[in-house]
């Protein structure tokens, strides 16, 4: 099969996406609802036309380096140089529901984990679901620990989160804990202490 040929198959797989985003030599440079491409020149060394409304480009395709229902890489020819380069097509959509699968499971393994280390404590609530409203993103698992009559807000961060999203971690686990004795009939039995516990996300 001429490259022209699987790279058409390759291209087909993205027509149906709700978003694509296109990345070349690593970084993003556009997110596209409507993916629209081209394809001319020799079979064996094909020319990719990109007209799309955020970005527009046109390629000497030299090999597909990686292809999945999630992504697709090729090597390119960038006209004016001769160094190979890096073009990326990316799922938006199967990458949101693949990082919402790992946060639900981080989630469940959280619950497992604070019975396991805290039995004589009660897991009141426990959730990683978005709440707009309060500002908390579902970046972060947000729960309430009980024991006895003392109350703990507790807040994690799953491993497949950015770096970012751990550093500002303080910022919303203070928030957390503001809204948590905010909404509490015992909010003056809150514990303003920490425990520290560590879980490590799976990839």
């Amino acid at each position: 099969m001429e490259l022209a040929e699987s790279l058409e198959e390759c291209l087909r797989r993205f027509n149906n996406a709700d978003s694509v985003e296109v990345r070349e030599n690593g970084s993003r440079v556009a997110t596209v609802e409507k993916f629209s491409w081209e394809l001319r020149g020799a079979p064996a060394k094909p020319i990719l036309r990109l007209s799309l409304e955020q970005y527009s480009a046109t390629h000497r395709i030299l090999a597909i380096r990686k292809d999945s229902d999630i992504s697709l890489t090729l090597s390119i020819e960038r006209f004016g140089t001769t160094r190979p380069g890096r073009l990326e097509f990316v799922r938006v959509d199967y990458v949101r529901a693949s990082r919402e699968v790992a946060r639900q499971e981080f989630s469940a393994r959280l619950a497992r984990i604070l019975s396991e280390r805290f039995p004589d404590d009660v897991l009141e609530s426990l959730k990683i679901a978005p709440d707009l409203e309060h500002s908390f993103s579902s970046n972060y698992a947000r729960g309430v620990l009980r024991h006895g009559s003392a109350r703990w807000a507790l807040l994690a961060v799953p491993d497949s989160e950015t770096i970012a999203t751990s550093e500002n971690s303080l910022t919303f686990g203070l928030l957390w804990l503001a809204h948590v004795c905010e909404t509490s009939r015992q909010s003056a039995q809150f514990q303003r202490g920490g425990r520290n516990l560590r879980v490590r996300s799976s990839q």
